[in-house]
């Protein structure tokens, strides 16, 4: 069938039943063809009324990202997280929890997006996904560690021309920062 006829009949059948979940299979219909903002506005109405229906707000979730809102994004995988006991299936704990990582990596806040993949990861060791992921930000980590340190003796080194107070004073903290630093990754 012609998935403009599609979307037609589903508009349809939801303008005939307006309290209906159809308002779902319109809204991924729509996102399927790029009209994303349409579909977050049928899933905002949809969810209105069906505020428990944890597919659609998994899907107004999935939109979002897609659109980049990603404040609202980590709402809707955050609510469903919460609901996890509530009949929702591994795959799709999977899904919200590699949804919330990509949240937190388009953030910048790549330790929340870390421990998203390995929770995912105690669910399904076997997921590529996030144990590429891991493994990147492991890389990272090390090499993170290796120039703070080259950095430290750097500034052990060449500080002859600070008094040797403060000297003192900056290779200490420096020191103590990168021992949390250290301690920090090393728990991860």
């Amino acid at each position: 069938m012609d998935s403009n006829l599609y979307i037609n009949k589903l508009r349809e059948r939801l303008n005939e039943s307006p309290d209906s979940r159809l308002f779902l299979s319109l809204a991924e219909e729509l996102g399927k063809r790029g009209s994303v903002d349409e579909a977050i506005e049928i899933l905002e109405n949809g969810v209105m009324s069906f505020p428990e229906f944890l597919a659609a707000r998994l899907a107004l979730g999935k939109y979002y990202l897609s659109a980049d809102m990603l404040s609202n994004a980590e709402k809707e995988f955050i609510w469903v997280l919460k609901r996890s006991g509530q009949a929702v299936s591994q795959e799709m704990t999977i899904y919200v929890l590699k949804g919330l990582a990509s949240v937190y990596k388009r953030l910048g806040n790549l330790v929340d997006a870390a421990a998203q993949y390995k929770k995912a990861l105690e669910i399904d060791p076997y997921d590529e996904e996030a144990a590429s992921y891991l493994s990147i930000i492991s890389g990272k980590k090390e090499e993170l560690i290796k120039r703070l340190n080259m950095l430290l003796h750097g500034l052990k080194t060449n500080l002859g021309t600070a008094p040797s107070v403060s000297k003192d004073l900056i290779v200490s903290r420096l020191h103590n920062f990168l021992s949390a630093i250290k301690i920090r990754f090393a728990a991860e």
